[in-house]
């Protein structure tokens, strides 16, 4: 996969929030990506759970992922002032299979704000219509009830649970496998996502 900034591709939202999505840029985003995957208050909800201890680890380990692991990463930025809101990013990439898991993280102070389901919808539509895919999974913590809740809603549906999976705040957790096939897709978000980022 190419992190080249010239294969920055823009999307608006008319929403409390608009978004603009653009291709991983390491130089550029790393730094942001590096406090808000280490921030304390957020790794407890992101997958896979990253140890690293300095900036510059960071960036290799990120330019690793991005050679082998990641399908697709884009960061999210609030149209109005630029700043990063989010990023998402699809992986484990099966095209034997036909799917890939996704992630959708989206900084505080913008959850509340729709930026999230904007921002997978959009996300999720670019993944189907780019890739023969048949479904994609997200993997959620199940202490995370409000992703959790928001994927059952938007189409997802549990397949798998993962008993016991992580400890967190002095509990063992389940891990909560879901997924939203093409045409869930088609039938809930779809049309979501043609209203707030018409395409040409």
């Amino acid at each position: 996969m190419s992190v080249s900034p010239d294969n920055a591709t823009r999307a608006r939202a008319r929403s409390r929030t608009s978004l603009v999505f653009e291709k991983l840029c390491i130089q550029r985003h790393a730094p942001w990506l590096y406090r808000e995957m280490m921030d304390p208050d957020n790794r407890y909800l992101i997958l896979p759970n990253v140890h690293i201890n300095t900036e510059v680890d960071f960036e290799a380990w990120l330019l690793n992922q991005s050679r082998t692991n990641y399908l697709e990463f884009f960061v999210a930025h609030a149209s109005d002032t630029g700043k990063p809101v989010g990023f998402v990013y699809a992986y484990d990439y099966r095209p034997d299979d036909g799917h890939c898991r996704i992630c959708v993280h989206i900084a505080r102070g913008f959850r509340a704000a729709g930026a999230g389901a904007l921002a997978a919808a959009h996300f999720i539509g670019h993944l189907f219509r780019t890739y023969s895919l048949r479904k994609v999974y997200s993997a959620v913590y199940e202490f995370n009830d409000v992703s959790l809740r928001g994927n059952l809603k938007a189409g997802f549906v549990e397949e798998a649970r993962l008993p016991e999976y992580r400890y967190y705040d002095g509990k063992y957790w389940d891990l909560v496998l879901c997924s939203m096939s093409r045409e869930a897709y088609q039938r809930r978000l779809a049309r979501y996502e043609e209203r707030f980022f018409p395409r040409a």
